[in-house]
């Protein structure tokens, strides 16, 4: 949230100063992904994570609430990315400022004929361009995300090129 304020000095000098605030869904549970990041850090402010194959993992590690929050650019995968109960996953931040603006900084997932496994409760893909590989055997399924026996599952602004896609 970005909020201006204009301000007045004793000197009838006016300016706007504004005041950014960041809305998480668990401030103490927050993975930040980057691709200039290294799997070895923290994954905090100024330490972001490189992969979401091992920011995911550290996120449910914290829990209900744990999320990751992925920076612009491209998540080449090796292998399907599982989701489980209460984690969220979170694109379209700039990896300097970690202001969001997806249209701006395009979090892009791809590589793998399924991106994302989902099969639990209270999961959030949001902001994400998902672009699984085309499919590895003839008669083969390219999935973008995958759920099964799961409710409470959320996908937001998450922009596809469905052109000739097949839904079920």
């Amino acid at each position: 949230l970005r909020f201006e304020l204009p301000v007045t000095d004793a000197g009838a000098a006016a300016t706007v100063a504004t005041a950014t605030v960041r809305v998480w869904v668990d401030a103490a549970k927050v993975v930040l992904v980057a691709p200039g990041g290294s799997d070895a850090a923290a994954g905090g402010f100024g330490a972001p994570m490189r992969t979401l194959a091992a920011a995911i993992p550290r996120a449910i590690s914290l829990g209900v609430g744990g999320a990751v929050y992925a920076a612009g650019g491209l998540y080449p995968q090796a292998a399907a990315l599982d989701v489980t109960a209460g984690t969220g996953v979170y694109g379209g931040f700039d990896e300097e400022t970690w202001d969001r603006d997806p249209a701006s900084h395009p979090t892009v997932v791809g590589g793998f004929p399924t991106g994302f496994v989902v099969e639990a409760t209270g999961v959030t893909l949001d902001g994400l361009t998902i672009e699984p590989a085309d499919a590895v055997t003839f008669g083969g399924s390219s999935i973008a995300v995958l759920v099964r026996d799961s409710a409470d599952v959320r996908i937001a602004r998450c922009p596809q090129d469905l052109e000739g896609a097949d839904a079920v």
